[in-house]
């Protein structure tokens, strides 16, 4: 199936397809994706929850995706948003009515923004042979975005990001900027340390491929992953980790398969083996099967970690990155298969809530920090890692 090919954003329905009833306030109902074979890409219809059971035994071909929402009126004057709010939504909208394929990067981190400021709700995944398609619902409207992810390396990230933010602030650089006058007496660093400007990139403490801003990179990503992670239901977010398990042991395989004809790295193909026997256990949808499948996971994983010092340092810590943040999202889990100490299931919810919000502010602080070159030091990168590790701590204490 093509990818979003001919998707517009459909918005909600006043009413039920199916019966024509008008929607209420506080109505809940259902958002169908249906493949349009005569477009090769996506409908939307919604029905009402009351009509569902009978509507759901009698869709034929069933939807590509689904959902439940709950109606909300139109307020009589959209409230207004922050300009920086405003002209990310308009230019994602924008970038998929165009639907050039140029812009798939920047829809993605733009979706990832708006879902961060909670204007959009992630909804759905669906994977094809094209790749992963990403769901959301705008939180105000109830208007449909499809957004495919295009699984960024971090060297594509943060191109991707410079690109977002200089189309929000307008594209176009100052004639100041565009044109400095020249000085010949004067030294160019300490010009742009005396204006508040920023380093040259060729400082190796502010340019994106020194350390502290890969490992930032790092990090935020492996934060938003996390967020929208606890953000989801309970199949959902079994079916999130399934394919970040995938992810792993497809780029395993890759990796193994390039030192098949090495015989000095016999050792390690054979944890790497082990490792992706235990990638492919099943689906884990209870407690028993996350805690039986997490504890095998990270024997293996415990065992390869011995044996991949041998591999060139970006690819051991590629695999490092991947693992680790795989162990993070299996400890996660629990909060949704009832793995932590407490039991009531309003307790339960809270503690998720609250590993949300302290996710979220990292990622806040990380995202804050990596804006400004001149903040990237390794005294923000021990603070940050301490914050994250005493956030995978408290992950990892649901299972003690």
């Amino acid at each position: 199936m093509p990818i979003v090919q001919d998707w517009k954003i459909r918005s909600r329905s006043q009413c039920c397809c199916y019966s024509e009833e008008p929607f209420e306030d506080g109505d809940e109902f259902y958002t169908c994706i249906f493949a349009d074979p005569e477009s090769d890409g996506f409908i939307r219809r919604d029905y009402s929850a009351k009509n569902w059971p009978l509507i759901q035994k009698n869709l034929d071909p069933p939807p590509f995706s689904f959902w439940k929402s709950a109606f909300e009126a139109p307020e009589p004057e959209e409230k207004k948003e922050t300009l920086e709010q405003e002209s990310a939504e308009t230019m994602l909208r924008r970038m998929i009515d165009e639907d050039d394929p140029s812009t798939e990067n920047a829809r993605f981190i733009l979706a990832v923004m708006l879902e961060r400021k909670k204007t959009l709700v992630p909804t759905d995944e669906k994977f094809t042979d094209s790749g992963k398609l990403i769901f959301y619902e705008h939180k105000a409207n109830g208007d449909v975005f499809i957004v495919r992810d295009p699984q960024l390396h971090l060297d594509d990230l943060s191109a991707v990001q410079e690109e977002v933010s200089t189309l929000l602030g307008g594209g176009r650089k100052s004639e100041d900027e565009e044109a400095p006058q020249e000085n010949p007496e004067s030294n160019p660093e300490s010009d742009r340390v005396e204006s508040g400007e920023q380093p040259s990139s060729s400082d190796p403490m502010t340019t994106e491929n020194s350390l502290p801003s890969r490992w930032l990179s790092a990090a935020k990503q492996e934060l938003d992953e996390l967020i929208v992670q606890l953000r989801l239901g309970k199949a959902e977010a079994a079916d999130y980790v399934e394919s970040h398990k995938a992810d792993l042991d497809q780029r395993i395989g890759e990796i193994r398969n390039s030192l098949e004809d090495n015989d000095s790295c016999a050792s390690l193909l054979q944890r790497l083996d082990e490792l992706r026997l235990q990638l492919a256990l099943g689906k884990m949808e209870s407690r028993d099967g996350l805690a039986s499948q997490r504890e095998k996971i990270a024997s293996a994983l415990e065992g390869a970690r011995q044996e991949w010092h041998t591999l060139e340092d970006g690819v051991r810590d590629e695999l490092s990155q991947k693992s680790e943040s795989l162990e993070t999202k299996l400890n996660a889990l629990g909060l949704d298969l009832g793995l932590a100490a407490i039991v009531a299931e309003d307790e339960l919810a809270t503690r998720k809530e609250e590993l949300t919000l302290q996710a979220e502010r990292l990622a806040e602080k990380v995202k804050t920090a990596g804006s400004d070159a001149t903040e990237v030091a390794d005294g923000l990168v021990d603070e940050t890692r301490e914050a994250l590790n005493d956030l995978k701590d408290n992950l990892r204490r649901l299972f003690s």
